[in-house]
């Protein structure tokens, strides 16, 4: 969710934005900046001549926000230079002269788009697809599918049963060969895994391997690295959105396989270890 101008809002302890996404999993009210409406894009900062007045300052001065959600609480994912975000434009405005040269690009609802389309009087729009190495078709082949339509002035939008698939921002490019696909990089992994699971039932309707999944390879192989290097909170925040992906996978319809097998793998990892136990075995098996 990108910050687009500064608001004012009545005053209340809701939709509040904290530093970093440690303070947010700790709901440490001391490392708050402000308050953010993610209809509007708006955020208030906190005049309170720290963090908040920084980031009010770093924002007035051409930085970009980038607002993120974890376990329903909001904090700063990203702070973009004016810079970044023009060699960004520039980007994608090279992949865009593939499409008619569109300049941009902006996200409506369905209702939004179906009146954009009767405004402009146009009927030029084309598919935007959705594809993933673990969606194949009756060859084996990867495959995409069609997820929602994009219009020759850059307006686009979404099936309305992937939309509800997905709650933060995410980008859109043309590819290399002209088509329009959403970024899978700036979706979550939980969004990638639900939008997988959903084409899967609807399109293939064949079961998911859940443990073969690279989003949940990832994930477990971040856990690993977070607990060797005991960042606690980090721990927490992948054992949690492990968990999520799990749980949503197990009502799955055919059943998903594997989940099983990855939840003994996540209690294996966590499973306090006892050193000296560890110690004396590997003295026996060195014949020490």
């Amino acid at each position: 969710m990108k910050v687009l101008k500064i608001g004012d809002f009545s005053p209340s302890h809701t939709d509040v934005v904290f530093e970093n996404k440690e303070a947010a999993l700790q709901r440490n009210m001391l490392k708050t900046i402000g308050r953010f409406d993610e209809d509007s894009g708006s955020i208030a900062f906190i005049d309170d001549k720290q963090i908040g007045s920084k980031y009010a300052s770093l924002y007035r001065s051409g930085f970009g926000l980038h607002i993120e959600k974890i376990n329903n609480a909001l904090y700063v994912a990203s702070v973009d230079d004016v810079l970044a975000m023009n060699e960004h434009k520039l980007d994608f405005e090279s992949m865009s002269a593939l499409n008619e040269g569109v300049e941009s690009v902006e996200y409506l609802n369905e209702s939004g788009f179906t009146a954009h389309i009767e405004e402009s009087e146009t009927d030029s729009f084309t598919g935007l697809w959705f594809g993933h190495k673990s969606l194949v078709d009756n060859d084996g082949d990867e495959t995409a599918f069609s997820v929602g339509q994009v219009t020759a002035d850059g307006k686009f939008t979404l099936r309305p049963d992937i939309a509800n698939l997905i709650s933060s921002d995410f980008e859109i490019k043309v590819d290399g060969d002209g088509e329009w696909e959403i970024v899978n990089k700036t979706l979550t992994a939980r969004e990638v895994v639900n939008i997988i699971k959903f084409l899967r039932q609807s399109d293939i309707n064949e079961s998911v391997q859940v443990d073969a999944l690279a989003e949940v390879q990832g994930l477990l192989s971040k856990l690993g690295l977070e607990l060797r290097h005991g960042n606690l909170d980090e721990v927490e925040a992948v054992k949690v959105e492990l968990n999520d992906i799990l749980d949503s996978y197990e009502q799955a319809q055919p059943p998903a396989k594997g989940v099983d097998a990855v939840r003994k793998e996540i209690k294996s990892m966590l499973k306090p270890k006892d050193i000296v136990a560890e110690s004396l075995s590997w003295l026996n098996k060195n014949g020490l």
